[in-house]
């Protein structure tokens, strides 16, 4: 009598849905950090503008108080970008799955035109929650 072998497991499948979702989450990382660094930038030309124009005075220098708000806004919106391309990088490796469902979580919140980034980051979220047994 023969002895029984192990069965061996079938290698697993792979799709090409972390590839799409990780492409997504590239996109929506590039759409997020242009609208962050142009925030940035309104920042900046409306501390300069007031400057130039002598507003920094008005209001007890509410004008500067508000160019610095909008950039903190931009310098958090630049951040949590920068994760979502890494989280977009990640999917497209096939790597570390809980990086990429975190960098498509982070993509819900940018809100660009049109809420395009957060759209994106949403199917690409869909895509990595059905695929996510392809990661290495």
């Amino acid at each position: 009598m023969m002895p029984m072998m192990p069965m061996m497991a079938p290698p697993k499948q792979k799709t090409a849905i972390p590839l799409l979702a990780g492409a997504l989450l590239v996109v929506a990382g590039i759409i997020w950090m242009i609208e962050a660094i142009s925030t940035i930038l309104t920042a900046i030309s409306i501390d300069f503008l007031g400057n130039i124009f002598g507003f920094s005075g008005l209001l007890g220098g509410i004008g500067d108080f508000f160019a610095g708000i909008i950039a903190v806004v931009g310098i958090i919106g630049l951040i949590l970008a920068l994760i979502v391309l890494l989280g977009g990088v990640s999917a497209l490796q096939r790597k570390r799955a809980g990086l990429a469902m975190i960098g498509a979580i982070f993509g819900l919140f940018a809100f660009g035109p049109f809420f395009i980034a957060s759209i994106l980051s949403l199917v690409a979220l869909i895509l990595l929650a059905v695929s996510h047994h392809e990661f290495d």
